[in-house]
Parts: structure tokens; sequence; C-alpha cells
């Protein structure tokens, strides 16, 4: 492995290019199916999609290649923790793939995975095939604290909640894209239509969400923050989108009552892995693989 440890206490810290390398060594062991390749501590835990399973079980056994370059990859020095967004093969299908480890004194104590196979509705692997565009290089003097990235990605979260587009520091430029897909900004859009004509995509973060139209939309819990990735100004979360599925119509600013889609009329959790890019105290780049699954899920590491 490629970089340094450096001593802290009894124990070691990975730095950020041996963080990154075993990023690579993850996903090699992934594709040979062979995950004791990997330095795993005793006690090591995986979970795919929420579900705590053998690392000899999920994609580990059915893994047949990993495209490169990465879409995203995150490294947490400080806390041991590194991530990535990508496109891998099962079988020969492209499917998304969200990861995060987090080592500890040089091994690997816990490798969550968030797997992403084809459906019909937002996905795009092909999207994904090159490094994300909606991140770039941020200046030191321009990146956010360990706690500002925090508090900049709960605003977005808290911001969809309550339906207040202006709680969240954001640019009135920057992308989302979810599953490969850009949900923001996206004139022509038409992967949700609705009735009325209406449609949230062309617009903005802020304005979409002031909007009303995500009104449907519970709750945002078991928000968790496991890679803080300073360099890149960027942080890592991981959580669910709660969708009831008793909301039949929303009340949006300036167009009135408009009938929600089919797929929101039951009940319904989103697993996501998102992550924030902030500059100069605004979010300008958010990326997420997110997946259903029953309403109330949980992943086992809240």
């Amino acid at each position: 492995m490629t970089g340094t440890t450096k001593a802290v206490g009894k124990q070691e810290s990975l730095d950020r290019s041996a963080l990154i390398a075993l990023l690579d060594r993850y996903a090699k062991a992934l594709v040979a199916h062979d995950a004791k390749s990997l330095p795993l501590a005793p006690n090591v835990r995986f979970t795919e999609n929420g579900q705590a399973i053998a690392l000899t079980e999920g994609l580990w056994c059915t893994a047949s290649g990993m495209h490169t370059p990465r879409y995203a990859e995150f490294a947490d020095p400080k806390n041991g923790a590194a991530g990535f967004f990508g496109v891998a093969e099962e079988t020969g299908v492209q499917v998304l793939l969200g990861a995060r480890l987090k080592t500890e004194g040089g091994l690997i104590s816990e490798i969550e995975t968030l797997v992403i196979r084809p459906h019909g509705l937002l996905f795009n692997p092909a999207a994904m095939l090159k490094p994300a565009h909606v991140y770039k290089k941020i200046a030191p003097s321009a990146r956010a604290s360990r706690e500002a990235l925090v508090a900049a990605a709960n605003a977005y979260f808290n911001g969809i909640e309550r339906s207040n587009g202006r709680m969240i520091p954001v640019l009135p430029d920057c992308l989302r894209i979810e599953n490969g897909t850009q949900t923001v900004l996206a004139v022509g859009a038409d992967f949700v239509p609705h009735r009325e004509g209406f449609s949230v995509f062309p617009l903005g973060v802020a304005d979409q969400i002031d909007s009303g139209f995500f009104a449907y939309i519970a709750r945002i819990r078991d928000r968790r923050f496991p890679v803080i990735d300073e360099e890149q100004s960027l942080v890592l979360v991981i959580g669910f989108f709660d969708h009831p599925g008793n909301v039949k119509t929303v009340e949006v600013k300036g167009i009135g009552t408009v009938d929600l889609p089919p797929f929101t009329q039951s009940p319904f959790s989103l697993m996501f892995m998102e992550a924030f890019q902030v500059e100069n105290g605004k979010i300008r780049g958010i990326s997420a693989v997110m997946e259903s699954c029953p309403y109330g899920y949980r992943t086992g590491w809240e």
C-alpha cells in the first residue's frame, strides 16, 4: 500500500494517499471475490443495503467488474475513513455502488455498501463512468471546516423537511446528480411528469425545496456523517428519506394544488449516500446514490 501511517497512541492512522490506495484494494478484492486479501480487523463488520452479511455474499460473490476512474472518492484521515461512488458490474450488468470503509490501527473494521441495481426511475450508470463534474478543487481559503460541512448538509435536509429552501446555504448554479441523473436545473426533464404540466426539476436547489413540492417527504432521519473530506471541502452523509404515502397532493408556490406522481402513493423509505461540496460557505455540488427500501428501514449502523 502506498502512503504512510501515523502513530496514534498504540494504533496507526492512514494518511490520505493510503486511504485512497485502500479503496483501490477494496475494488480489486470485490471483483476477485476475495475479501481475505484485504487488511481486515478481526471484528470487521459488513453490510450491503442495510443487511449484515458475510464478506462472501452479496456483491462479493456476484461482482464481475469495476469501472475506473471512480465517479467520486472521499478520504478522511482524521477518522480513518474513506468512501466512493462508482459503477460496478454484476454478472455483466452495470450497477451503481456507494461504499465507505472505516479503519482502526490501519485495519478495516467496517465496510458499508449501497448497491443500486437496474430499475426504471433515476438510474443512469453511463453518466457515472467519469469523475463527477459537480465537484472541483477547492482553494484552501475557500474550504469549510468539519463543523461547517456537517451544518451545511443538515441545513439542506432540514430545508426539505420544512419546505424552506431559503435556509439552505447553496449556490444558484449548484447541480445535484442522483443515481447519475441531474435532478436540478434540468430543463425538459420528464422522468417524473405531472398532469398539471408542472415539473420541479428545471428549478435550482433552493427554489425546488421552497416550492413546497417535496411536502410528501415526512422526515430525513438517521443522518450520519462518516467521511468528512477536508481537502475536498466535502462531506459524505448516509441516511433515509421517509415517504409515508399518505400525501396525495401538494400546494406548489405560484402553481396551486398539484397531484403527486404514483410512486409517492405508498409508504417507502429511500436509503441514500449523498456527498456535499462546500465552497466559501455555500453548497456548490451534490451527488448521491440511493435505493428504495421498506418504510422505516434501518441500516444497523445508527
